[in-house]
């Protein structure tokens, strides 16, 4: 079975637990990817402390990067002792061969990722801005695995769910698929929802969009309009927009600002930053406030993960135990 076909059987209740102790056992792929897509779950913390222990026993280049990454993301002040016993107790009674002392450093600092949240910038009502302290390397990886997967851009249109309209945008965009093996977009995702204030469960697949010179996304709301009924159906079953989260993965370019229309916002991209807004008030309703562009590219290449928090939770993000 492929790591999609687990997932799907784990959404329609088919999946016996074994069968992933069975493959964590007998493969150092899974066991990776499973670690990756733990990080960008729901999973409880249980699973995560089994995906960890069996990356360690595997010795595999994922933990090492992980590490890695994490050390600079977090303040020295905010990776906390956390109390994990019954969950090692669970793990010590199923398996051995691999770093005790190394899983509860991993388990404190990736649970500290979600309570690591900056200070929050209140830019007007409805746009928040935060700073994150994200390492270069992690942030070129994003950029350099994703070039070679930039398409035309598609939109939800009165075409439907991928028509492309050119007078609204014209740039090149990476809609990432789950699961996937992007450990570095991992982090950013659960980062990008901690700062949001959002569970990651709720998130859409990331995107990740380039504007080069004269590129743009004119006036747009991202909450989702039915235009036909494929649109109406897609809204009932995985839920309607509720927030936005852009995360600017450099700012080496001039343009390309972030504007909202009413009040009045321009927002300068800065590397490392995340910007919220909602789309929608609580009872679903779009907000006018909501409205915004992103400005044409004068010079140099515009860089974002954009992360769409729906209102109801997205199977892909789910654990398997």
């Amino acid at each position: 079975m492929t790591f999609l076909q687990l997932l799907e059987a784990k959404h329609f209740n088919r999946l016996q637990k074994k069968i992933i102790f069975e493959f964590a056992n007998t493969s150092a792929e899974f066991s990776s990817q499973w670690l990756i897509h733990c990080i960008r779950s729901n999973c409880s913390t249980l699973e995560l402390a089994f995906a960890i222990a069996f990356a360690d026993r595997w010795k595999l280049t994922v933990l090492d990067d992980l590490e890695n990454y994490l050390t600079p993301i977090l303040d020295q002040n905010t990776a906390s002792k956390l109390s994990f016993d019954n969950e090692l107790r669970t793990i010590e009674q199923m398996m051995s061969g691999y770093s005790h002392r190394r899983l509860i450093k991993l388990l404190n600092q990736i649970t500290c990722l979600t309570n690591n949240n900056k200070e929050l910038n209140i830019v007007s009502q409805n746009l928040f801005t935060t700073q994150t302290n994200i390492p270069q390397i992690l942030i070129d990886k994003i950029i350099a695995d994703s070039k070679p997967q930039l398409t035309a851009v598609a939109l939800f249109g009165d075409q439907g769910s991928d028509s492309k309209d050119t007078s609204i945008r014209n740039n090149t965009h990476f809609p990432t698929p789950l699961p996937n093996t992007m450990l570095e977009l991992a982090l950013l995702e659960k980062i990008m929802a901690a700062n949001s204030n959002e569970s990651i469960q709720f998130a859409e697949p990331a995107v990740i969009l380039r504007y080069k010179p004269e590129q743009y996304y004119k006036w747009h709301y991202d909450h989702i309009y039915p235009h036909n009924e494929q649109i109406q159906q897609q809204i009932n079953q995985f839920g309607q927009r509720k927030k936005t989260a852009i995360f600017y993965l450099n700012d080496n370019f001039s343009g390309g600002e972030t504007e909202f229309k009413s009040p009045f916002v321009s927002v300068k991209p800065k590397q490392g930053q995340i910007a919220t807004f909602n789309n929608c008030d609580p009872a679903g309703k779009r907000l006018t406030q909501s409205l915004h562009r992103g400005t044409e590219v004068v010079q140099g290449e515009k860089w974002i993960i954009t992360l769409w928090f729906r209102d109801k939770p997205f199977w892909l993000r789910t654990g398997f135990l």
